[in-house]
């Protein structure tokens, strides 16, 4: 079964090498889990597994033990796992086998094992989701709403767009705002309603800063819409005057009962909106532009590992559920498209035919490369 990895997106971070290894590690994880769950409910049905690839293309390392042969290959925005009775790759169709090795053919087995062999890798993803997000709950604790006026991020611009003004005055994470105009803030909420009262103009903000001390900076507040979680503007067009700063989140001792709580509710959360963000997609009201492809992957990864352990996990969660999610939308290729099949194999009590599955999953195959050299455009057009 072949997965294709596509997004519709600890410390500082070294060098450029333990950057790429880093973005490598993390998509290596989600793919191995997702290849995983096609490859545990193999054996557990009795099918013949022939190879487990992390990655597509020219083999990099490999090793066979048993019938199994285990590589990695050159392109690491994927993997696939081929089972007795199936095609070498992506995009293949059926292939012969021997009368001794019918049994454990996949093509052969009953729809019900087929179709749990092919779900178990979104399943998987799913599952992982939650348990990056237990783990996260369980050794970091709880993230709990705090209105302290405490600068958790700054939000940060790639040129030719203007910097946010936050970034431009030279906030940094972990700076307090003791007041703004010479006005004494004691909460978050006080803090957003002073720069908003002023009008554009620009505000001097005094902060603490450990190891500075207290430092006065002047910032220029800039108008905006006021936006969903999907970047929709809110009903009415609500405009207010922002610096560019969220933010930062306190943490809740919570017990390991609690945290599988958490990562459970945590993970389906992630996943209604994954999907509600493909449906506002297809609906035009999410621009098309927002689609990234393995750049904004990566460029995410390391702003979330700069963020430390909890964002990192947590992100990873979320790029889980976007690796379950969108494989298993019904597209031939997709796992979606495998199970599609067998939904409608067992309405009609037949198998779609050969000919029919070979049409669609390269018409399916056709689609994706374009998904994914459009979400690569878009990537590009990003960085320029």
């Amino acid at each position: 079964m072949p997965e294709f990895m596509a997004a519709i997106s600890v410390g500082a971070v070294g060098g450029v090498l333990e950057k790429l290894l880093l973005i490598v590690f993390v998509l290596g994880v989600l793919i191995f889990v997702h290849e995983l769950g096609h490859f545990l409910f193999a054996k557990w049905s009795g099918v013949g597994v022939l190879k487990f690839s992390l990655g597509f293309g020219p083999t990099l390392f490999g090793r066979r033990i048993g019938e199994t042969e285990y590589v990695v290959s050159l392109i690491p925005l994927g993997g696939y796992v081929k089972m007795v009775g199936e095609g070498d790759g992506p995009g293949q169709g059926g292939a012969e086998f021997s009368e001794a090795d019918r049994h454990r053919a996949f093509a052969v087995q009953s729809v019900w094992k087929r179709f749990l062999i092919v779900f178990a890798g979104p399943g998987f993803n799913l599952l992982t989701a939650v348990v990056l997000l237990t783990v996260a709950a369980a050794v970091f604790g709880l993230p709990i709403p705090t209105d302290r006026p405490i600068v958790g991020e700054v939000v940060e611009t790639r040129p030719p767009e203007a910097p946010s003004p936050a970034q431009a005055a030279g906030l940094r994470s972990g700076d307090r705002v003791v007041s703004v105009n010479g006005a004494p803030v004691a909460s978050w909420e006080e803090m957003a309603k002073a720069i908003n009262a002023s009008g554009g103009q620009p505000i001097a903000l005094v902060v603490a800063r450990e190891g500075e001390g207290e430092l006065t900076l002047t910032v220029q507040p800039r108008e905006e819409v006021v936006r969903d979680i999907f970047g929709e503007p809110i009903a009415g067009g609500e405009r207010r005057y922002v610096i560019g700063i969220r933010p930062a989140p306190e943490y809740q001792e919570v017990s390991l009962l609690q945290s599988v709580q958490v990562g459970a509710i945590e993970a389906w959360r992630m996943t209604a909106l994954t999907v509600e963000a493909l449906v506002r997609l297809v609906q035009g009201r999410i621009s098309a532009s927002t689609i990234g492809g393995p750049l904004l992957i990566g460029e995410q990864t390391i702003r979330h590992a700069e963020q430390g352990a909890v964002a990192l996990l947590r992100f990873m969660a979320l790029l889980s559920v976007n690796l379950g999610v969108l494989n298993l939308l019904p597209v031939p290729v997709l796992d979606g498209g495998h199970l599609l099949f067998f939904v409608v194999e067992m309405v009609t009590r037949r198998p779609v035919s050969l000919r029919t599955r070979e049409i669609a999953q390269h018409v399916g195959l056709m689609m994706l490369l374009l998904l994914m050299g459009f979400a690569i455009f878009n990537d590009i057009r990003r960085w320029l």
